[in-house]
């Protein structure tokens, strides 16, 4: 795998009360065409602002950030983020209305039944066929994370930025939506970076994982998940990972 994204010695910082506080600190990874790769480290340190780089939703103080050997600028429909909040989905609209809207605007020369077929298709991969004509105030949380997923995915984004999307769920819908992420992942071949706070859901993912420390954060170690998939959480390897990663962070 070839690298599609490089960081390199980015640095951050933010006004806060008149005074400069500096968030990320000369950070520099790549990410390969088609890696998973998670991002984990303590509240407050830099993981959600270094997602918002990657975007093009901020500017960096320092450094730069290379999509395709060309500099990250600003936001492009080959880098979609879905977000933790259930509220990112337009609530006047249906779910189906809600994956097609980024659709109308960007595939334009893509025929209108023809995406509408596509919108199908995605809600039909993240398993909510049949509730196209439901509003977002008639789903649970996890649906509407689905519908979020589904919206990002029917653009075809090379790189699909993702900020805890599964942090507010139930342990239950947030195992299952991680199998689904999973299955969708080695099916459209996506790369993917995942911020989380819940180190087995990064081991349960990922093949590689970053390891921030606190603010003004650098990069404490990065770490290679070999085990075999699907993961078993009660297998030995599985447990040591973790722990590897929670010492990490712990340090």
């Amino acid at each position: 795998m070839t690298s599609l994204l490089k960081i390199n010695n980015i640095s951050k910082s933010f006004i806060k009360d008149s005074k400069k506080v500096d968030v990320l600190n000369k950070v520099s990874f790549h990410v390969k065409k088609g890696e998973f790769l998670s991002i984990v480290g303590p509240s407050g340190c830099g993981k959600s602002t270094l997602l918002g780089l990657i975007g093009g939703f901020e500017e960096y103080d320092e450094g730069n950030i290379f999509f395709k050997e060309e500099e990250i600028l600003g936001p492009s429909p080959n880098r979609i983020m879905v977000f933790q909040e259930f509220n990112q989905l337009f609530p006047w609209q249906t779910v189906l209305k809600n994956v097609l809207f980024p659709l109308n605007i960007n595939k334009t020369e893509i025929q209108l039944d023809n995406r509408i077929e596509l919108a199908k298709h995605y809600l039909q991969m993240v398993k909510l066929e049949g509730y196209e004509n439901y509003y977002p105030h008639e789903l649970s949380g996890g649906m509407k994370q689905r519908t979020a997923i589904a919206r990002a995915l029917a653009m075809k984004p090379e790189i699909l930025l993702m900020d805890e999307p599964f942090g507010s769920l139930d342990i239950e819908t947030r195992t299952q939506l991680q199998s689904i992420l999973i299955e969708l992942w080695k099916e459209i071949k996506a790369t993917i970076i995942f911020v989380t706070h819940d180190i087995e859901e990064a081991v349960v993912l990922s093949d590689r994982i970053i390891v921030m420390g606190k603010s003004p954060t650098s990069i404490r170690d990065t770490i290679v998940n070999n085990l075999d998939r699907p993961r078993d959480r009660l297998s030995t390897g599985f447990i040591e990972k973790v722990k590897e990663i929670y010492d990490k962070v712990k340090e």
